[in-house]
């Protein structure tokens, strides 16, 4: 073998090593990138899915709440306690994903969230009757909700 050939040799060597270097970098790259973006797709699905589930608790205890005032019921004081804090803990989780959803979720899903507690409260104190109070917090509830639902299809791409 002379000298040619070995330069020639070690060139190949080197184009082969440097191609299967740049090869893995971008894989690397690629699998990180797409990793990261499923992570997010993954983070939002579970914020608009706490959400959700939020609205659905609070409507929940809203209809048990409505089902009592017509039944002419008198629920225990422990019943009422606990439908109350379910309704709380709903409110709480849907606080908890506001900050989420500054960073995750687009600016219309952070804003509808921003203004549900005072738009809830509003419903509450607008009404004349504990039957329009109920009904006013379920129509809020319910808007923010198809909102929010009609959103998260279109971005998570499930629609």
């Amino acid at each position: 073998m002379n000298g040619v050939d070995y330069i020639f040799e070690i060139a190949k060597l080197g184009a082969q090593l440097s191609g299967a270097a740049f090869v893995g970098w971008i894989a690397v790259r690629w699998a990180l990138a797409r990793y990261k973006a499923e992570k997010i797709w993954d983070r939002r699905l579970s914020a608009y899915t706490e959400v959700i589930s939020a609205f659905a608790q609070m409507q929940r205890v809203l209809a048990e709440w409505e089902d009592v005032a017509i039944t002419h019921r008198d629920p225990s004081d422990d019943e009422t306690s606990q439908l109350r804090q379910e309704y709380d803990v709903a409110e709480k989780s849907i606080r908890a994903v506001q900050g989420i959803a500054e960073l995750l979720l687009p600016a219309e899903i952070s804003s509808i969230l921003q203004t549900i507690e005072r738009d809830l409260y509003r419903a509450a104190q607008g009404a004349d009757t504990w039957f329009g109070s109920i009904d006013a917090r379920w129509a809020v509830i319910e808007e923010a909700k198809t909102k929010i639902v009609k959103i998260s299809k279109s971005e998570l791409g499930t629609a």
